[in-house]
């Protein structure tokens, strides 16, 4: 198990990287695609507040390209995201 956790601590770690070079350069899709999967990987942790501020964050880059298949999987993402809410007994958002 500390081999899975530290495989995706580094993964979460090149994501944060990443976000911050899409950010700086102006990409906004790039920035986009990695606040998705931070987001994912933030519900996977259990980080409930952090998971629905990245992945709305997200969802409104992605709405703001036009992209529609962005605006899907954040919106995929956000069910999960709420799904894991009520699952432990928290109202989300």
């Amino acid at each position: 198990m500390e081999r899975v956790r530290g495989y995706a601590e580094g993964a979460i770690a090149r994501y944060e990287e990443g976000l911050a070079l899409f950010r700086e350069g102006g990409d906004k899709w790039g920035a986009a695609y990695a606040l998705a999967n931070l987001g994912v990987a933030a519900l996977q942790r259990g980080e409930l507040e952090r998971a629905s501020a990245l992945i709305e964050e997200s969802f409104s880059l992605y709405k703001e390209l036009g992209d529609n298949a962005g605006v899907a999987l954040a919106l995929i993402n956000l069910v999960h995201d709420q799904e894991t809410f009520w699952a432990m007994g928290t109202r989300a958002l």
